[in-house]
């Protein structure tokens, strides 16, 4: 359950800092093609249904006998 909750920590935070530079990198650019807008806003999401379910790992307790 620790390495699930150490994974899951990692791939949140990776996907959120990749999702601000690439939110930064879009905003700078004029014209925005639709499949890179679509490539990032999978990203997007993906992130925050990572950060909700680190949440509840983190959240939930352990038995211990």
């Amino acid at each position: 359950m620790k390495l699930l909750k150490k994974l899951s920590l990692f791939l949140a935070a990776t996907l959120s800092a990749s999702t601000v530079i690439c939110g930064f990198s879009i905003a700078s650019k004029p014209v925005i093609e639709a499949s890179s807008l679509q490539f990032h806003m999978g990203f997007g999401i993906s992130a925050i249904l990572f950060c909700f379910l680190t949440i509840t790992l983190f959240a939930r307790k352990t038995k211990t006998a």
